[in-house]
């Protein structure tokens, strides 16, 4: 094992404490037409649950986490719609109906929304009433429910599953740059030993 990941494994280890989050911030941003339910879920718990006026409405939740809780689950619901909710006219073209879409969504100030390689990737989760898989859409037109599930802290989790925040230390380049990013790692390390001392 090389001395940059043996730095890098300590620094993993030490990161979720230094990041520990006693809770879970939520700004869901959403436009409605014909006054739709919507439902937020955490671990079971409902933390939000209200009929949509039209038009476009912000939710934010503040959560406190169980201490025992590692594993967070985060449902978002639409309820309430009904076969007549659908009008078309005679040639078969939707005239009218009642939907949630999702202009953004923020967990602990990260926007999944402007992140589409992660939001539509693999880890979230988009199920129909019967728990059939759909795929990921940024919006309800049926009784659906998105999910998204992680290990806490959530922006560790994130971070080590986006695109956007690729490290140096996983490029071609840091081949190249080892005695460098050594030395780097060595010195992030002990100035976070500093930290833990005081």
């Amino acid at each position: 094992m090389s001395s940059t990941e043996k730095y890098w494994k300590e620094f993993d280890m030490f990161l979720p404490e230094l990041m520990r989050e006693d809770s879970v911030e939520i700004k869901i941003v959403v436009e409605a037409q014909n006054n739709p339910g919507f439902i937020i879920n955490i671990n079971s718990q409902t933390v939000s649950d209200q009929i949509l006026k039209d038009g476009e409405t912000a939710i934010l939740v503040d959560h406190k986490h169980n201490s025992q809780d590692q594993e967070v689950s985060i449902d978002f619901s639409m309820y309430g719609k009904t076969k007549h909710d659908t009008k078309v006219d005679s040639d078969g073209n939707i005239i009218s109906d009642k939907y949630i879409i999702i202009k953004d969504l923020f967990i602990n100030k990260f926007s999944l929304i402007s992140d589409p390689d992660f939001f539509y990737g693999e880890h979230l989760n988009y199920h129909g009433l019967d728990g059939s898989n759909k795929p990921i859409a940024a919006g309800f037109w049926f009784n659906d429910t998105l999910n998204i599930s992680y290990q806490r802290p959530f922006s560790l989790w994130y971070n080590q599953r986006t695109n956007r925040n690729k490290s140096h230390l996983h490029s071609e380049s840091a081949k190249h740059d080892g005695p460098l990013v050594d030395e780097l790692w060595h010195n992030v390390i002990k100035n976070i030993k500093k930290l833990e001392d005081h």
